[in-house]
């Protein structure tokens, strides 16, 4: 489905308001990737981000990979229908928020980009950028982690 924004599309109707544009196959990521064992993942899939990430299963229990992934109100909501990111994914995690610089005056930005440990993913109306850092991965994410932990 496409939007009114020429840039974006989904697989869920709920997520645009749309009327169908194209329809395209999807094909399970596992039967794609045989073999491969990804070091890091980035999903940006406009809210199917948890079929996704279901049907990538056998390939990310391979690669034990950190993944970067967008968060909108729909994908929250269908990833919490699945179980939950703890559900899906086949590894323990730990989960960081995004968190973007602040501007002054729109322009300028103030401050780095930064990690923010949450609990899980949450439904909001604008979207967010979290990235899952496996159990045991050599991922050294600490001089951009704040040590507070929300939700």
């Amino acid at each position: 489905l496409a939007s009114s924004n020429s840039g974006t599309g989904s697989f869920l109707a709920e997520h645009t308001g749309a009327d169908a544009v194209a329809c395209l196959p999807v094909r399970r990521g596992d039967a794609l990737l045989e073999g491969v064992a990804p070091d890091f993942v980035k999903i940006d899939i406009e809210g199917f981000e948890a079929p996704a990430l279901v049907g990538l299963r056998e390939t990310l229990a391979r690669g034990r990979p950190a993944i970067l992934m967008e968060v909108t109100e729909s994908s929250a909501a269908l990833c919490e229908s699945h179980g939950g990111l703890e559900a899906i994914l086949p590894f323990g995690f730990t989960l960081y928020r995004v968190c973007n610089p602040d501007h002054f005056l729109g322009l300028f930005p103030r401050g780095d980009y930064r990690l923010q440990p949450i609990a899980r993913t949450l439904p909001e109306p604008t979207s967010y950028n979290v990235l899952v850092v496996p159990e045991g991965s050599p991922l050294n994410v600490t001089g951009l982690a704040r040590a507070e932990r929300n939700r």
